[in-house]
């Protein structure tokens, strides 16, 4: 069958499993039983959030279901916590490369995340760290580090992908692919049925897989519902960083992250103060309150950040000087 036909059935079982209220990770692993989860692992993993775990709050969070009067795993519980996932579901690995340069041509390094979903979360964090930069400044008598990347967009990303990512894929795998200026991270599967791009900018949301949603939140790895795409795009703004870059290739979805710095022409399309700052030499905290619209205290906390994200820099003899005033970077 072409893969157009294929693609166009899949949405159509997609819409139809959306109307009935089903997930994928909700069915159940029929030839299963109980002892094919890790519940070492998993209750482990609970206990370091205070929470316990037994069949009724398993199943309440569905990594168990009633089937036929058996209580067996369901593909999400096995997906996370499988004994034999691996077997069952071999795309649940989080695959990560570094290149060299900006292309695909040159290895440096590379790594297979095969744990537990929420324990590879982790391994992959410290993957990206050993191959991106770190960079510092002096704030006050102390050297502060900076990551190249935003940590917090960096683990929204990766996080997105582990629970938007469609396991139900053969062949295709989630990956992180580090390069010298981006950091591309992959999952397989487009946007939910009923989102499209525009409206996930928008802030809309539709879980993919409940349960591993689920699990993540209740780990408190997930804080607060539908928020990952804005968050990710936050950070990076107040990093100073270029914009994110949201797209779907050929059922899958990819989130890009950038290295590089926003010019100050492109930071001034989006605020007055450094509209202004574009014409005059200086401003004071009195004059940008009255551009913003908002308190002298609000403002000063406003300045404070684009001076940390090395947009502005302040000007003033010592910390509370009254004639202080910022400039551009």
């Amino acid at each position: 069958m072409p893969i157009d036909q294929l693609l166009s059935l899949k949405e159509n079982l997609e819409s139809l499993n959306f109307a009935r209220n089903v997930f994928f990770d909700e069915l159940p692993y029929v030839t299963g039983s109980k002892e094919d989860l890790n519940w070492e692992v998993i209750n482990l993993l609970f206990r370091s959030v205070k929470k316990e775990i037994n069949e009724e709050s398993a199943q309440n969070l569905g990594i168990l279901v009633n089937h036929n009067n058996k209580m067996v795993p369901s593909f999400g519980g096995i997906i996370l916590f499988g004994k034999n996932r691996l077997k069952l579901f071999p795309e649940s690995i989080i695959r990560c490369v570094r290149f060299a340069g900006h292309n695909r041509d040159i290895i440096i390094d590379q790594f297979d995340a095969d744990n537990y979903l929420p324990l590879a979360l982790d391994e992959v964090i410290k993957f990206i760290k050993r191959n991106t930069k770190l960079g510092s400044e002096i704030v006050g008598l102390r050297r502060k580090d900076i990551p190249e990347y935003p940590p917090q967009a960096v683990r929204e990303a990766i996080i997105n992908a582990i629970v938007h990512a469609d396991y139900a894929i053969s062949g295709v795998y989630i990956s992180v692919a580090i390069f010298e200026n981006r950091i591309e991270i992959t999952n397989p599967g487009s946007l939910p049925f009923g989102i499209t791009i525009e409206k996930a900018l928008a802030g809309a949301s539709r879980i993919r897989n409940r349960v591993i949603a689920k699990v993540f939140h209740n780990l408190k790895l997930i804080e607060q519902w539908g928020r990952g795409i804005s968050i990710i795009i936050q950070e990076c703004q107040e990093a100073g960083l270029e914009d994110p870059k949201f797209e779907e290739l050929n059922n899958q979805f990819r989130v890009t992250l950038y290295s590089s710095k926003k010019s100050k022409r492109q930071l001034v399309k989006n605020d007055k103060v450094l509209e202004f700052l574009e014409k005059e030499e200086k401003i004071n905290t009195q004059k940008a309150a009255e551009i913003w619209n908002i308190t002298p205290r609000a403002a000063r906390l406003r300045l404070i950040k684009l001076v940390e994200n090395k947009t502005l820099k302040r000007v003033a003899d010592s910390l509370h000087d009254p004639k202080s005033f910022y400039t551009l970077y």
